[in-house]
């Protein structure tokens, strides 16, 4: 072929284009290929979690899914479930929970089990390898059942973590849990009971007179002891008194 004006010998326009073409092509597919390889490698995002909003979704988590609370929970219905047996335990030894659980600072409250004859009660009744549960509270539970009976979270910590959880001995009257830990009234209400809770963006306490609350709620009211009011009104009874015996000899 005769090469035109203008044009090197041997190489027409067609050629020119085609390889100015293929050039830029090549060099976006080796981008693309590279960042292919390059998010195969690298740590893959958790799989979303599923909002718990009620007691009844509660109840019907798997025992495998990823969970966390939206807002605190009335679980005081379930003292009319199953024939009076009530909420029935997440897992059992043969088919314990393995997924996760994040309160995100909520509680459960009223939460009823009686079943008499049954291992392993709680809310958890038996967690297995991989399970995690935290920041989750549980406030007025009912719980009753065979062994392993506890006021906490988990009726059998297997290969699973519960970590920075902690529940009243003196209100629950209960000793023990397989997970958390158990602490006195009074040092529910000490904020250096909560270890890594963060009272600085999320929690707050009044310090010596109630639990842990989040920031956005109201400060809990702080009941004013009886005594301080009997004792109020036996001084000033005792204020009156002696003024009467006073006024009285002062007339004589």
């Amino acid at each position: 072929m005769i090469a035109e004006k203008g044009d090197k010998k041997g190489t027409n326009k067609s050629d020119l284009k085609m390889c100015c073409w293929k050039k830029p092509f090549a060099l976006v597919l080796l981008l693309v290929m590279a960042a292919t390889l390059l998010l195969a490698f690298l740590p893959q995002p958790a799989l979303a979690q599923t909002p718990i909003t009620t007691c009844t979704e509660l109840q019907n988590m798997s025992l495998t899914g990823d969970y966390y609370l939206g807002n605190d929970i009335d679980c005081t219905c379930t003292s009319g479930w199953n024939a009076g047996a009530g909420f029935e335990p997440i897992g059992t030894d043969g088919s314990p929970f393995t997924g996760t659980f994040d309160g995100q600072g909520y509680k459960i409250t009223g939460l009823y089990i009686n079943r008499g004859s049954t291992d392993f009660v709680g809310l958890f009744g038996f967690t297995g390898p991989g399970s995690e549960i935290t920041n989750v509270g549980l406030e007025q539970v009912d719980f009753s059942g065979d062994y392993w009976v506890v006021g906490g979270l988990v009726g059998v910590n297997e290969g699973g973590t519960i970590t920075n959880s902690y529940w009243d001995i003196i209100t629950s009257g209960q000793l023990s849990s397989a997970g958390g830990e158990g602490k006195t009234t009074t040092e529910m209400k000490q904020r250096a009971t909560f270890e890594n809770w963060d009272f600085v963006n999320i929690w707050a306490i009044v310090e010596a007179e109630s639990y842990p609350y989040l920031q956005w709620q109201p400060e809990p009211p702080i009941p004013v002891p009886v005594f301080s009011i009997t004792g109020l009104v036996v001084v000033i009874g005792m204020m009156c008194l002696v003024l009467a015996v006073t006024v009285s000899r002062r007339r004589r």
